[in-house]
């Protein structure tokens, strides 16, 4: 792949592992040996959310679309993994995946509340949770092409 598609796409051609220019949706994926980032987080000595350990949302903005992507009929998917403070709040972001759905993955995930933990021998801790965020293009009833986002946590 060219710099020059790898531009149009969102991402850099080193990073990206298929970039399809057609007729049809661009689909952007990043190569996974970029992955697996440390994200900063281990300082917290966080636990991670398992089937141990739940962290129930309560409240928060699912990420929008952005409309330069629907406009060039790009989709893509961003992992995302956020750090919880003791009381709900989402201390921090950290994605992967497609470079143009990033920021509007953190400025969304950036809002999210959760329950305050639960009091546990050594105290209340930072929890870990994935978050997985996929952006598809569909035509609506009248033709249009709309962006849907489906957010896994």
């Amino acid at each position: 792949m060219t710099d020059t598609n790898a531009r149009r796409c969102g991402a850099t051609a080193g990073a990206l592992l298929a970039c399809v220019v057609l007729g049809s949706p661009t689909l952007l994926a990043v190569d996974s040996r970029q992955s697996g980032a440390d994200c900063g987080f281990s300082q917290f000595a966080p636990i991670v959310v398992s089937q141990f350990v739940k962290a129930t949302r309560v409240s928060g903005s699912s990420p929008e679309y952005p409309t330069a992507a629907i406009e060039r009929n790009i989709q893509g998917h961003v992992l995302a993994q956020i750090l919880i403070s003791p009381d709900g709040r989402v201390e921090r972001v950290c994605t992967e995946g497609a470079g143009e759905f990033r920021p509007a993955v953190e400025k969304a995930l950036k809002t999210w509340r959760f329950r305050r933990g639960k009091r546990r021998p050594g105290g209340v801790r930072y929890v870990v949770a994935p978050v997985d965020v996929t952006f598809s293009l569909e035509h609506d009833r009248n033709g249009r092409v709309v962006g849907r986002v489906k957010t896994v946590a």
